[in-house]
């Protein structure tokens, strides 16, 4: 085990290319199981796919490039300009996807979209996601909100289907100027 307990820089590398490049003010390494322990200030930016995590403290198993943190997350998709924040959050970087829960919220600097729901699946290569339970959906241009259950589409480019089940509808709100 190696202990870290001031600034720090890791960059991991597949054969002599760079993957991940990690950011933190403390981490405990832990070679034997292959993951890192980090706290405070952390930002884990994946090149491929192009993604940055930001939080307190994550569980990054370096090998796998699997990452898990039970505290709030902000992912950054930082060619798309899609953000989306949960307060808990697994992302898998080799299989380009990621699962958000409690408080999520999404939005596109592209179209000002947002999106807000208990529980998101993201798959990053694609864009698209599955948001699912009290969801809402804001756009402008045309300007409407949209209230469901579930939300499946991509944010980043305003192709969003919102759905209802049998106790709840949809409810479609559009502002005409």
């Amino acid at each position: 085990k190696v202990i870290g307990d001031r600034l720090l820089k890791i960059v991991r590398f597949q054969d002599k290319t760079v993957t991940d490049k990690l950011v933190a003010n403390r981490a405990e390494v832990h070679l034997n199981t292959k993951q890192v322990i980090v706290q405070e200030n952390i930002e884990l930016k994946s090149i491929k796919p192009p993604v940055q995590v930001a939080t307190i403290k994550i569980i990054w198993k370096y090998e796998a490039r699997k990452v898990t943190s039970s505290k709030p997350v902000k992912l950054i998709h930082y060619q798309q300009g899609v953000t989306i924040t949960g307060n808990q959050a697994e992302v898998d970087l080799t299989n380009n996807i990621a699962y958000l829960r409690g408080g999520v919220q999404g939005n596109s600097t592209a179209n000002a979209a947002k999106l807000y729901s208990n529980d998101l699946t993201w798959d990053i290569n694609t864009q698209i996601i599955e948001a699912l339970g009290n969801v809402i959906y804001e756009q402008t241009n045309p300007d409407l909100n949209l209230t469901g259950e579930k939300a499946v589409g991509t944010i980043h480019n305003n192709k969003i289907v919102v759905s209802g089940n049998a106790q709840d509808r949809v409810i479609t709100e559009i502002f005409l100027e």
